[in-house]
C-alpha cells in the first residue's frame, strides 16, 4: 500500500459473505404448503402451477416456515463445516 494512504484507509478490511439458494428436495416449499418444485412428486409439474394464495403473497395470507426445509438446511451447513447463527430474522418482502 502506497505510504501516501490515509491511516483510516489502511485499517479497512475486507469482508465476504456468500448467499447460496439451492433446491431441497421438501414435499412442500419454505414459507408455504404449496409442493416443491424439488420433489421427485412435481417434477412433471408445468411452471406456476405450484402457486397457493401464500405463494402468491395475497393480502391476509401469513407464511408457515417448513421445519423440515430448516433441518435440512443446517444439515447442510454442518456438513460443510458451516457455523449455524443461534438465531436468524426474516422479513416478507
Amino acid at each position: 500500500m502506497p505510504a501516501a494512504a490515509p491511516v483510516a484507509i489502511k485499517s479497512v478490511r475486507l469482508k465476504v459473505g456468500l448467499e447460496i439458494h439451492i433446491e431441497l428436495a421438501t414435499r412442500s416449499k419454505m414459507f408455504a404448503r404449496a409442493g416443491s418444485p424439488g420433489n421427485p412428486e412435481f417434477y412433471d409439474r408445468e411452471p406456476n402451477s405450484l402457486v397457493t394464495p401464500t405463494v402468491a403473497a395475497l393480502p391476509g395470507t401469513l407464511p408457515v416456515m417448513n421445519l423440515r426445509a430448516v433441518e435440512m438446511s443446517m444439515m447442510v451447513g454442518l456438513a460443510l463445516g458451516c457455523s449455524i447463527a443461534r438465531r436468524s430474522k426474516w422479513d416478507r418482502k
